[in-house]
Order: structure tokens, then C-alpha cells, then sequence
């Protein structure tokens, strides 16, 4: 059974408890929310089966019983967090992994194209070659973009991740400007939306061919055998997460080892794993709106030099125009939510 319906087999299990889809869709939206939080399946699927319990037993609405579904969910992180329970796997990147989502990322580009294609009406504009290599060469760029500043952030900090991230999107750009390049004079057979529609598939199923082809392995994480390792883990779980400043992993780590030598123990002794004791720590919201409105910023600076060099050309469009507007709202919004946190 896969992670999905697992998860969903919970949700159908709080709705037949007491045969009330109340409860059902209680459970939904409680689940989707400690999902979105990406917590793991089988701590959600465990929580929702105790609630299908306690409804079952005492046969009263879950909103009764629990109350809001949301607050619900918050409260449960939070009393995994005091337990020093793992909510979250470790990012890694698998080379399967990395492949099959470069395929994934492909195929939604490749949509992107599409849909551009049918809202401007160019329906009958001439399949180059760049138009099937673009999707792959933008995929490729975006995941090796967010792998290079998830291994350097977890390895050294936020900043020297997002400065690994950039230099990592160098060369990838310059790939990019190649396909163009040198794709564009190699005009095939067909028109550019039925290439894009066809790449759209075709990529999905490559990805789907390699997901079965390259069987998935579980990750070997080995536990730390010292104290300057279960530190390392430690820091790099903390940077993992995304929603802590360098400064505070920095605190923590420091109270960390001044508590550990008080007591006279190992950190791991004290404290348990390295990674299930860094979840313990609540989000800093303000940390992760703030950083996710940096990066719509940046987006906002691509699109607003992609219409700058369009203007130059005298090849200016009204959807070029209408994307920077888009961008920048998107950009502002998330400045005012990142405010509204802090």
C-alpha cells in the first residue's frame, strides 16, 4: 500500500467510525495540513487512527471532540516536538531520485510551453528543436539548483547555500541560452503546441519508466559515533529544516553542548538522535516567509531583465508584461505575509 493511501485509509477510517462524513472531512483537512507541513505518513496516519478511536468510543463529532482541525494539527506538532519525536524525514538526493523529478520537472515545464502557446493563440507558430530540449535543459538547472543549496545549507548555512545555489545556476543558465541557441535555426515537422503536448507526455513517462526501471533504496543513515559527529547531525538538521536563522542554530547548538557537559553525558545520551531532537525546536514562520519572499523577489528581477532585454529587441509582449506583473504581486504578498509574522 502506498504512502497515499495509507493516508487516506485513516481518513475513510475517522469517517466510518461513527458514519458521518463530518468527521471524514475533519479528518481530511487536519491530515492535509500536517501533510502540507510535510510530517511524516506514518505519524499522521497513527494520530488519525487514535481520533477514529476516540470518535468510535464515545460515538460525538470530531470537531466536539478535538475541536478546529487546524489547531488540532498544530497541537499535535507540537506535542511531538516536547516528546522528541521525528516529524520530518531528512532531505536527501538520491541519483533516482534526482532523475525521476528532473523527468517530472520536465514534463511541467514542457506544460508551461503549452499553455503559453494556447493563451497567445500561437497555435500555428513552427516546432523548433529547442522547443523539446528546453523543457529537460530548465529541469535539469532548477534541480540541480535546489540539490546544490539543500547539501550546502544542511553542510555549512542558509547563506553560503543560497551563494552554492547561485554559482550552481551558472552554468546552467548557460545551458539553457545554448539549447536556444543553437536550437532555434533546426526547424522540424509539426507545430510547436503539438511538440510541446507530445513533450509533456513524453517526459511523464520517462519519468515513469526510470521510477520502475531504477528500483528505490531506502537511505542508510548512520548514527553518529561521537560527539562532534552527533553535533554535525545536529546542525545540519536544524539548517535542514529551512525556518531557522544561522544565529539560532548556532544558540542551539551552543546550549546543546554547555547542557550536555553540565550534565556530564554524551549528547546523545541526553538528548536522543540528533535529528529527532532538532524537530523539537518550533518553525520560525517569520523565518521561512521571509526567505520564501527573497526568492520571489529574485524571480521578480529574472522577469523584470527577461522584459529589459524583450524591450531592447523590439520583441516586447503583452504576456511578458502581464508574467512581471504577475511575479511581482506574488512578490509583494509574500513581503506583506513575511511582515505580518515577524
Amino acid at each position: 500500500m502506498t504512502a497515499q493511501s495509507d493516508f487516506q485509509a485513516a481518513v475513510d477510517r475517522v469517517g466510518t467510525a461513527r458514519g458521518a462524513e463530518e468527521d471524514q472531512d475533519w479528518a481530511l483537512t487536519a491530515g492535509g495540513r500536517l501533510l502540507m507541513e510535510e510530517v511524516l505518513e506514518h505519524r499522521i496516519v497513527e494520530a488519525l487512527d487514535e481520533v477514529a478511536e476516540q470518535v468510535a468510543a464515545a460515538q460525538e463529532p470530531a470537531q466536539e471532540l478535538f475541536g478546529d482541525p487546524l489547531t488540532w494539527a498544530r497541537g499535535q506538532e507540537a506535542a511531538w516536538r516536547e516528546q522528541g519525536m521525528a516529524l520530518k524525514a531528512p532531505p536527501t538526493t538520491s541519483p533516482r531520485n534526482f532523475a525521476v523529478e528532473t523527468l517530472i520537472i520536465a514534463s511541467f515545464y514542457a506544460g508551461l510551453f503549452l499553455l503559453y502557446e494556447l493563451i497567445t493563440w500561437s497555435w500555428a507558430d513552427p516546432l523548433k528543436l529547442s522547443f523539446l530540449l528546453a523543457p529537460l535543459a530548465l529541469a535539469l538547472t532548477s534541480r540541480t539548483i535546489a540539490a546544490v543549496h539543500t547539501a550546502v545549507t544542511a553542510a555549512r548555512s542558509h547563506t553560503a547555500g543560497v551563494l552554492a545555489a547561485v554559482a550552481a545556476a551558472l552554468p546552467g543558465i548557460a545551458l539553457s541560452v545554448g539549447v536556444f541557441a543553437l536550437g532555434n535555426p533546426v526547424t522540424l515537422s509539426g507545430t510547436a503546441m503539438l511538440g510541446f503536448l507530445g513533450a509533456v507526455v513524453a517526459y511523464a513517462l520517462l519519468a515513469w519508466a526510470t521510477a520502475l526501471a531504477w528500483p528505490a533504496r531506502p537511505a542508510r543513515t548512520a548514527a553518529p559515533h561521537d560527539d562532534a559527529s552527533w553535533y554535525d547531525a545536529l546542525g545540519a538538521a536544524l539548517r535542514s529544516r529551512g525556518d531557522l536563522t544561522d544565529s539560532r542554530v548556532k544558540e542551539i547548538l551552543t546550549e546543546a553542548r554547555s547542557h550536555a557537559q553540565e550534565a556530564g553525558t554524551s549528547p546523545a545520551e541526553e538528548f536522543g538522535a540528533a535529528e529527532a531532537y532538532a524537530q523539537r525546536f518550533a518553525p520560525n514562520r517569520a523565518v521561512a516567509a521571509r526567505r520564501r519572499a527573497w526568492l520571489m523577489t529574485g524571480v521578480a528581477g529574472l522577469a523584470l531583465l527577461t522584459g529589459v532585454l524583450s524591450l531592447i529587441d523590439g520583441q516586447l509582449r503583452p504576456w511578458t508584461v502581464l508574467w512581471l506583473l504577475l511575479v511581482v504581486v506574488i512578490a509583494a504578498l509574500e513581503w506583506r505575509r513575511a511582515r505580518k509574522l515577524s
